[in-house]
Parts: structure tokens; C-alpha cells; sequence
């Protein structure tokens, strides 16, 4: 829960907020710690002379990414289709504006941006309330989505552009010396 926007704030209830211990804290180390979230719309300005009112409002688990849930990242190697089947149960986050992660997205393995991203992967990803949307995302070196797949449709992992797929089967096979004929 972010510290209140206005009042008196202890450093006390900053550490708190971060998740630091209590003993031994300072308005200076606090201000400009590693773990401050800079996603935060309100946060210290890190340049001293610190003040306490800097941390009003400050949200230490603020996040602008959106959340999505996934399969386990494959090598970018390998054809999109085939990770269609994999279990969603891995964690993401994107920084596009739709739900679901589009091209030109970051792609990152956590809510905060600050862990390394997925890179050059393809990744079954859902929306962790709309699990009928699924698809795979491909990422490139520096976790930009470059392509976005759907797996609606696909009963068994395929390539769609195999020849063949998708269209009708006889029932029957056909005996070649009859040439067409049945």
C-alpha cells in the first residue's frame, strides 16, 4: 500500500513500505536504496539534500506493466506453433497499453521491469482473466515483441503455412492407377 500523499510520514513507516528493516535507517540510504521503485509516479528525487516529503505517496510495489500469465520460454530457434501446448503457469508482464502484449512490446519476466527480460524467445502467453485468448509471442535480443501468433484453432501443434493444413481429406485414400477416378 503507498505511503499517504499528505500528513506527517515517519521513517519508520518508509521502511516499511520498502520492506527494510527497521533498525539503523536513514532518510539519505532510504532515498536512494536499489530496491527503490522507480515505476512509482511519486518517489524521492534521489539527489540530496533528501527530504522526508519526497516519499509522500510513494508506492514501492507500483507497477505500469500488465500481467499475463505464460508457458515456459523456448528457444527462438524453433518453430512459434510448437509451444502452443505448453502450460501457462509462469508469471510476465509487457508495457504495451492492450492487455495482450502486441508487437513493439517489452516483454519482461516480472511486474517491476527492473529483472532480466525474456530475449529472443517464443512464449505461450494469456491473460490471467481471459485464458480464451492465447497466443505466442516472439521476442528478439532485447525483449521487443517482433511477432505475435494465435493458437485458436490449432488442435495439434502445426505449421499453418505446411501445405495442406486446412484443407479437406478424403475419407478414403486414393488408389493412383485409377487417376482421379473412384
Amino acid at each position: 500500500m503507498a505511503l499517504q500523499i499528505g500528513g506527517q510520514i515517519s521513517l519508520s513507516n518508509i521502511s516499511g513500505e520498502m520492506g527494510l528493516i527497521k533498525s539503523n535507517v536513514s532518510l539519505g540510504k532510504m532515498s536512494t536504496h536499489s530496491t527503490l521503485n522507480h515505476q512509482s509516479p511519486m518517489r524521492p528525487n534521489e539527489i540530496p539534500p533528501h527530504n522526508i516529503s519526497e516519499f509522500y505517496g510513494y508506492d514501492h510495489n507500483y507497477s505500469s506493466f500488465k500481467p499475463i500469465t505464460g508457458g515456459p520460454k523456448n528457444s527462438n530457434r524453433g518453430k512459434w506453433f510448437a509451444a502452443c501446448g505448453d502450460k501457462a503457469d509462469t508469471f510476465y508482464a509487457h508495457d504495451g497499453e492492450e492487455d495482450l502484449p502486441t508487437v513493439g512490446d517489452m516483454f519482461f519476466i516480472n511486474d517491476r521491469g527492473q529483472y532480466n527480460p525474456v530475449t529472443d524467445a517464443h512464449v505461450k502467453v494469456e491473460h490471467p482473466e481471459k485464458i480464451t485468448i492465447t497466443m505466442i509471442v516472439t521476442t528478439d535480443r532485447e525483449a521487443i515483441i517482433v511477432d505475435v501468433n494465435s493458437c485458436d484453432g490449432l488442435e495439434e501443434p502445426q505449421d499453418p503455412k505446411d501445405p495442406g493444413v486446412g484443407e479437406p481429406v478424403d475419407e478414403e485414400p486414393r488408389d493412383p492407377r485409377l487417376d482421379g477416378r473412384r
